[in-house]
């Protein structure tokens, strides 16, 4: 049985993105990204009939969990009218405010597995997976975001050859928080590095010659976890294969 494993780790950018309803700078900071495996929730199915068998070495999701902070900031009803009047009355500037929002706010996770492979060239694979956010509130609270990697995915390309099990040491994850074509932030496990940059690299460079598989990680709208809590998680605008 595969061991359960959680860890986070936390990297902290300076990157700015704007939200388009006030066209005001953001900051998301607080970048963390923790894996663990999960089973997936059943439910009982009318059909009654024998099921594609399920996988071998692993019946387990890995969960990728995200958590980011964007920055909070408000706005006036005058800034989502796009109104030239000035702010005298203070009384009203302070009354009259809401959150900013940035819309299209894009997450892709990359996941470097060890496939326990003796050869070279299939030593380790990539998952890689893409999501896009209808809007964002700048509201300075945590967001979470989780993306999956399905139990048949690590079951078609893990062997025990080299070892018997997966485990917390077989993994790295990049997680990249974009909009508008620009990078916001990273966050990372299992990557080695003092800084972003230097762990860009290190991952960069683990993955070169890995077996590419786009498409790989799903979002959680296209998992079994779709239908829970749908309320605490950022919307996501499209559903994509990579």
């Amino acid at each position: 049985m595969l061991k359960k494993i959680f860890l986070m780790i936390t990297a902290v950018t300076g990157v700015f993105f704007t939200c388009n309803a006030a066209e005001k700078e953001i900051k998301v900071k607080d970048v963390s990204v923790g894996i663990e495996f999960v089973n997936v929730p059943e439910f009982e199915s009318r059909v009654h009939k024998v099921f594609s068998a399920k996988s071998s070495s692993s019946s387990k999701w890995l969960m990728i969990r995200v958590e980011y902070t964007p920055e909070r900031q408000r706005i006036s009803e005058y800034d989502l009218s796009n109104s030239k009047k000035s702010y005298s009355n203070n009384s009203l500037r302070k009354k009259n405010l809401f959150y900013a929002w940035a819309d299209d706010v894009q997450l892709d996770v990359k996941v470097l597995m060890e496939t326990g492979y003796q050869l070279k060239n299939r030593e380790k694979v990539l998952f890689s997976g893409k999501t896009v956010f209808w809007s964002v509130r700048c509201d300075g609270e945590k967001h979470v975001a989780l993306m999956f990697v399905p139990a048949k995915m690590i079951d078609r390309y893990f062997a025990p050859i080299k070892f018997p099990k997966l485990g917390e040491r077989n993994f790295e994850v990049v997680a990249e928080l974009s909009a508008a074509g620009k990078s916001l932030a990273k966050g990372f496990y299992g990557v080695s590095g003092n800084s972003p940059a230097v762990q860009m690299r290190n991952f960069d460079r683990n993955a070169a010659k890995s077996i590419k598989v786009s498409g790989g990680v799903v979002s959680r709208a296209r998992s079994p976890w779709m239908v829970f809590a749908p309320d605490n998680f950022d919307l996501e605008k499209n559903i994509t294969l990579e």
